[in-house]
């Protein structure tokens, strides 16, 4: 790959601007040289790495231990053995699979009797009804709106963010034995200015456009801000059989599909805003409904976390990188299909060309948290914790941006990419990040020099060991939305490739970085 003095001249005029933007000597980002140190002659060709998406989203949904996702595991495992990698599996036993059956929501009174009520998402582990379902009167509860930052509630923070918006919450009516409730949900704006005040170390978009937004639609597959976790089990006591929640804020096709994970205590779903009014309708006539869940509960599925090593000159200092396997479309999780084709490109170097070993960490269960910590294999090898050098995340790769109109019920594509972070709380990692990043066309990445209010969940390993890091995670709406074609022709093939470029761009600079300039802690 070759490219135009003007072009080079160009690209560092506008990351040294973001960087001077916020408050940071643009000198120190060029002091390594070149912005590209890949061989691209045995870089694997954008077609290549693509084919790898197309086959693990052609599988369909992977929840860890499914069938397709041991089709994925052995796809990528068969892949590293053919590099001439060490493979080893770290087992697990502890995982309870759930597999729906059938899952629909019906009008059961009135004139409408029978007609199906189309449902945005299922909650997988929620309670089951049986084949007849749970029928009941239709009580609305109100409106989940504002309160806590999103991000405060996926990672427990219990900071408060600058100008955090007031909280409304539905109410439980004291007698709701044998009802089904029904609770409209707002999808909250979050605060990205507030949230990495002082702490954005750059902005690169090989696009052009390096503002960073003050604030950033939530992408719904977080789910309510507003509601806290007992809700559920709450609404369980006051006697409710059932729960439907309804996006009041979104465009029908962007809440289709959006992965939850319910509640035990009792039967739930979503759905649209368009569905969400007509069963506000039905509850203030006193119409009933008919919820049904079914589902298939596994416990003690056998699992496994894979590690594969490339070996280097020295066994003694290893790079980490992490991405988990699970996923339910061609977003997540494709970091394994980046990962592979980066072993494939380093395994065609001599080994003397790679100072450190590379540990490629693919763990099985993302989604399951609760039965298999994603942090597990930190205590089952330790060895490699002790090792490292540095660690490096890579989650969602090619997104591109898509917006909605509630109000015209519309959901498209703005040919813009989406925006990617990459946190990196200890020096030099933002500048390794910044510097490898600049040159492709790799989309948008903001690099964060700060720890805090990380979405990424492989900041917990960096918690735990305190590796010098960078987690790479995008997070569009559509991050974990179930669809036909899993959202496939939402990504961009020659971005996934250019991002994946990027990484190469870090390893090579991890590799070429002495020890005592990386892990100055921990």
């Amino acid at each position: 790959m070759t490219i135009s003095r003007r072009r080079f001249v160009g690209n560092a005029a506008k990351l040294s601007a973001s960087l001077v933007a916020a408050g940071l000597p643009s000198s120190s980002l060029f002091a390594r040289g070149r912005y590209d140190v890949v061989n691209h002659k045995l870089l694997p060709s954008e077609k290549e790495v693509w084919e790898g998406v197309e086959f693990m989203n052609g599988l369909g949904v992977r929840f860890s231990g499914s069938s397709a996702h041991q089709k994925y595991v052995a796809y990528v495992e068969d892949h590293f053995k053919s590099f001439g990698m060490d493979l080893d599996q770290i087992p697990h036993t502890s995982l309870v699979r759930w597999d729906l059956r059938q899952c629909s929501l019906k009008i059961a009174s009135g004139s409408q009797a029978g007609k199906d009520v189309p449902i945005s998402s299922y909650c997988r582990y929620t309670k089951t009804t049986g084949s007849d379902g749970a029928t009941g009167e239709l009580v609305y509860c109100g409106k989940a709106e504002g309160g806590p930052s999103l991000i405060e509630v996926i990672l427990g923070i219990s900071r408060s963010i600058e100008k955090a918006s007031p909280r409304t919450m539905p109410t439980i009516p004291a007698d709701l034995q044998g009802k089904i409730a029904l609770v409209e949900v707002v999808a909250e704006p979050l605060p990205y200015g507030a949230l990495w005040k002082d702490h954005i170390r750059g902005v690169y978009n090989s696009e052009g456009n390096s503002d960073f937004p003050a604030v950033q639609k939530t992408a719904p597959a977080y789910g309510a801000a507003a509601l806290p976790m007992s809700f559920n089990a709450d609404l369980a006591k006051a006697g409710t059989i059932g729960v439907i929640y309804a996006w009041s804020n979104l465009a029908d096709d962007d809440a289709a599909g959006q992965m939850k994970v319910g509640s035990s205590a009792i039967s739930e779903v979503w759905v649209g805003q368009t569905a969400g009014r007509e069963l506000r309708a039905l509850a203030d006539s006193g119409g009933t409904v008919t919820l049904t869940v079914e589902a298939d509960t596994v416990p003690n599925v056998p699992t496994h976390t894979t590690l594969a090593t490339l070996a280097g000159t020295s066994a003694d200092e290893v790079i980490l990188l992490w991405t988990h396997t699970d996923g339910n479309n061609a977003i997540e999780e494709n970091g394994g299909i980046a990962i592979l084709n980066l072993m494939k490109y380093f395994s065609r170097l001599p080994q003397s060309a790679r100072k450190r070993t590379i540990a490629c960490v693919l763990s099985e269960a993302h989604f399951n948290e609760e039965y298999i910590p994603r942090s597990a294999w930190l205590k089952e090898r330790p060895d490699l914790v002790h090792k490292a050098v540095a660690e490096v995340s890579i989650e969602h790769l090619g997104c591109g941006e898509w917006i909605d109109n509630p109000g015209s019920n519309s959901y498209k594509g703005t040919g813009a990419p989406e925006l990617a972070f990459a946190f990196c709380p200890m020096d030099p990692m933002s500048d390794v990040m910044l510097e490898s990043v600049r040159g492709t066309k790799s989309g948008k990445t903001a690099v964060i020099d700060s720890e805090m209010n990380a979405f990424t969940p492989a900041i917990l390993f960096y918690r735990l060991s305190h590796i010098p890091f960078i987690g790479f995670i995008c997070a569009p709406p559509y991050l974990v939305a179930e669809g036909p074609h899993g959202h496939i022709e939402k990504l961009s093939s020659s971005q996934f490739h250019e991002q994946m470029t990027a990484f190469a761009n870090v390893i090579h600079r991890l590799d070429s970085i002495p020890k005592s300039e990386l892990r100055t802690s921990g």
